[in-house]
């Protein structure tokens, strides 16, 4: 990886080693100029993209969060603008961009449902935390030597939220545990 990250900042440099001609012959392919004034102004522009291409490529490949995928907009427009520029074209960067606009757009669409998604399940573990606290503060500050019945239904309260804990759907995870605390805060002030 750091290797070729290198090898991409050498890129700067490679287009003085090219002749300004309209057409570059090496042999077995012949480079033209694909409506640049020369070869080295084509050569040029297209490492000018490989340049950010390739460390975006990188930086998606090896990136672990979740929002690694807000770096494939900037990777499909790229790579858009490098094939366009080896096409026939009048005008490049400017409208033909329009033509990557719906798959940058499903893209952000795709990250903001992501976001959504991580976030409400975010803001129910924040709850479930809290309220975890709180009933085992609860359970905490409870006398149980005062009442024999409190101290059973605390063992059953202890056994349902270890079931609640297995619960896969956060949602009802949430409303067992809300139930719980209620339900513990009633008996507590039955007792008491």
């Amino acid at each position: 990886m750091s290797s070729t990250l290198l090898l991409t900042t050498l890129f700067w440099f490679v287009h003085y080693l090219i002749p300004e001609k309209q057409v570059w012959d090496l042999g077995i392919i012949q480079v033209h100029n694909n409506g640049f004034l020369n070869v080295r102004i084509f050569v040029w522009f297209l490492l000018q993209k490989l340049i950010i291409l390739i460390p975006l490529v990188l930086w998606f490949i090896t990136c672990q969060h979740w929002w690694k995928y807000a770096i494939l907009s900037p990777i499909i427009l790229y790579s858009f603008q490098f094939w366009e520029a080896t096409q026939d074209v009048n005008s490049l960067d400017a409208a033909g961009n329009i033509k990557a606009f719906p798959a940058i757009f499903c893209v952000v669409l795709l990250l903001l449902m992501i976001s959504k998604a991580i976030k409400y399940r975010v803001e129910i573990l924040m709850m479930y935390e809290h309220l975890t606290e709180e009933i085992e503060v609860l359970l905490k500050n409870t006398d149980f030597n005062a009442n024999s019945v409190l101290y059973k239904n605390v063992k059953r309260f202890k056994l349902l939220k270890a079931e609640i804990a297995k619960e896969t759907n956060a949602r009802k995870q949430l409303m067992k545990l809300i139930t719980l605390r209620e339900e513990l805060v009633k008996q507590l002030n039955i007792n008491y």
